[in-house]
């Protein structure tokens, strides 16, 4: 259903694209699709697509919580009959699924589309993918669900929302901040609050972490040193940026509608992202919510009235390229790159 859906939607939206587009979807999805143990989950991915899990008529609800949820399984059923002696293909196809849609949902909503595509690049969430597909499968169809959600698009929001939750169950949690997202106003006070609540959760998990052992899977996380410290600094750089943005509320709202909603995306992200501190598991709820600065981050500069906005981009990049640097030394899994074609 899912690869119907998206071939429908591509067809839909091919006057979006060009032969350029082409061109750098095949890359980004080449370099992604032909890594080879490459990525922290790798080799559990590995194993689920060349192993038969699932048989249709034997699904339950413990087959859709657990943790491999079914739209991947499904998708994976198809390529196998497809593509019998392909072991790589659904790397492939999972890069497209997450690429694909956010590049062109970018492509037309951004003013500055390069911008806004470099900055999912660079902020990490490219290299990160790598490693939780099915999170990002999800997360791109719960961002795009946030979007027409807020254009009053119900069936196509309802159509997202549930695409993200058959590949990853855990998307059933943004239904109720659709709602948060849209009604409420970015302003210093709702921003306040969900700063000082990013600190409540903070505490309750390290309270919980280190009394109770729960969640110890991410303990490997939470002990390390070097990770607290870059989650710490990671949420200051955004709670300043955060503060920036309600300087610029008004002329960011001029510029486009959507920033409204964006806005508060980014402001309830800061929530899961202080959290995260204490817990890596927060981090992964920020990713949906955080792709509104694919948006915000160009629009910020465009809202500086100055003759030196080349100057301000031209920064900004450098200070993304600097942030893809740490990023990807600390967290992405992906030194040394490896790709399977060179062993075949």
């Amino acid at each position: 259903m899912s690869l119907l859906l998206l071939s429908n939607w591509l067809y839909k939206n091919r006057k979006a694209i060009n032969i350029v587009d082409l061109i750098i979807l095949f890359i980004v999805i080449a370099f992604s699709g032909s890594r080879y143990y490459t990525g922290t989950d790798y080799g559990n991915y590995y194993r689920i697509f060349n192993t038969n899990y699932i048989v249709i008529n034997e699904i339950n609800i413990f087959s859709l919580i657990s943790p491999d949820e079914i739209g991947l399984y499904v998708i994976n059923n198809i390529m196998k009959k497809l593509l019998p002696n392909s072991e790589y293909v659904m790397f492939w196809v999972t890069s497209a699924l997450i690429y694909v849609p956010l590049y062109v949902f970018l492509k037309k909503k951004s003013g500055k589309f390069w911008i806004s595509f470099l900055s999912f690049i660079l902020l990490g969430h490219y290299t990160m993918s790598f490693n939780i597909i099915k999170q990002y499968i999800a997360a791109t169809f719960v961002f795009i669900a946030f979007v027409e959600f807020y254009e009053n698009k119900k069936k196509s929001t309802i159509v997202y929302i549930l695409l993200a939750i058959i590949f990853h169950f855990s998307s059933i949690i943004y239904i109720p901040l659709l709602y948060v997202a849209k009604k409420i106003k970015p302003n210093f006070f709702t921003f306040s609050f969900f700063v000082f609540s990013g600190f409540l959760i903070e505490y309750i998990a390290n309270y919980i972490l280190i009394n109770v052992n729960l969640l110890s899977v991410y303990n490997i996380f939470i002990n390390s040193k070097g990770s607290k410290i870059g989650m710490i600094l990671i949420s200051s750089i955004w709670v300043l940026f955060g503060c920036l943005l309600l300087m610029k509320k008004k002329s960011l709202i001029q510029l486009s509608s959507n920033n409204y909603l964006y806005l508060n995306m980014f402001h309830l992200s800061l929530t899961f992202s202080i959290g995260a501190i204490s817990n890596m598991y927060f981090a992964r709820v920020t990713i949906p919510l955080q792709y509104s600065l694919f948006f915000l981050l160009p629009d910020y500069i465009e809202c500086i009235k100055t003759r030196y906005k080349k100057i301000l981009y031209l920064l900004l990049m450098i200070f993304l390229f600097i942030w893809f640097g740490f990023y990807i030394s600390n967290y992405g899994g992906v030194i040394p790159y490896d790709t399977y074609l060179k062993y075949e």
